[in-house]
């Protein structure tokens, strides 16, 4: 175990050093597989410049955190040098979570407190931060970073226990967030996460509504309050970038993208479809906006 921990650490490190690009704990460099669900395309330059300040990609790293941080901890029952490893991906984890709710000296923030959800921001060159309002599967990846420290396991490790609670008295207004850092649970337990009971609760909300992600085949990887709701982003002079819309085509659920700056191409693509008239009265009304 510990040969697949160091390379996994060498592997943290990369992604520390490279995809954390103001130092700040908020990280740009993870995407679904699914970048068809964003605004721009993820994994090219951004039209706008700048960068993405990404809220799955930044809740990944917090759950890296956490898979180190239970993985260091069973290492340590046996090596306790291991204990001080453990401590580093425990307050990283803090760092990470403390991030994503206070940026730029808490003005910003990855989580809308009107929506009850998460959204990447767009960091552009002259430092304007702008949300990208779109409900999508982004928003749900912090419901991952989870974990449960145990008594049992902490009681074996004395040094880890002692600077753990030693961050929780002196580090108050960290951990303020972290569910329920503070308060442990019936067994004495305590639980890790990115996300507190009540805003657990608004994620769900949305998460198991049907004109949002739930579906009869599971969860949906955009909104459906996007077919009535289509989101566009403008940027630099008024010019829209993308507009992304949820459609329905027949009983196949389908969501469509469409650039206004290559309009013409979008019935030309579908032509040989014969759902093509259906398609494109779906999507020529963006077209034309």
């Amino acid at each position: 175990m510990e040969r697949v921990f160091h390379k996994l650490l060498l592997n943290f490190t990369w992604w520390v050093n490279r995809k954390d690009h103001g130092g700040n704990n908020i990280f740009q460099g993870g995407f679904l597989g699914l970048d068809n669900i964003g605004v721009f395309d993820r994994s090219a330059p951004l039209p706008t410049g700048g960068h993405l300040e990404q809220a799955d990609g930044t809740a990944w790293m917090a759950m890296y955190c956490l898979d180190m941080l239970r993985i260091a901890i069973e290492l340590a029952q046996s090596r306790p040098a291991y204990e001080d490893v453990a401590t580093k991906f425990f307050e990283h984890f803090i760092y990470i979570a403390h991030a994503m709710r206070h940026m730029a000296g808490g003005e910003h923030s990855l989580w809308d407190e009107e929506d009850g959800f998460f959204y990447d921001l767009l960091h552009l060159p002259d430092g304007t931060l702008i949300p990208l309002k779109v409900r999508s599967l982004v928003g749900l990846i912090p419901l991952f970073a989870v974990e449960v420290l145990e008594e049992k396991a902490l009681e074996r490790l004395p040094r880890f226990k002692r600077r753990m609670e030693w961050f929780i008295k002196y580090r108050p207004g960290l951990v303020d967030n972290i569910h329920s850092l503070t308060e442990p649970g019936a067994s004495g337990g305590r639980l890790l996460s990115i996300v507190n009971r009540r805003m657990l609760e608004a994620i769900c909300r949305t998460m198991f509504d049907p004109e949002h992600f739930l579906s009869e085949y599971g969860l949906r990887s955009l909104s459906r309050w996007h077919r009535e709701h289509p989101y566009q982003f403008t940027c630099d002079g008024g010019r829209l970038y993308r507009s992304i819309r949820a459609g329905r085509v027949g009983n196949r659920a389908v969501r469509w993208e469409l650039q206004l700056a290559r309009p013409h191409l979008v019935p030309d693509e579908l032509s040989d479809d014969p759902r093509a008239a259906e398609v494109r009265g779906l999507l020529w009304p963006l077209a034309s906006v």
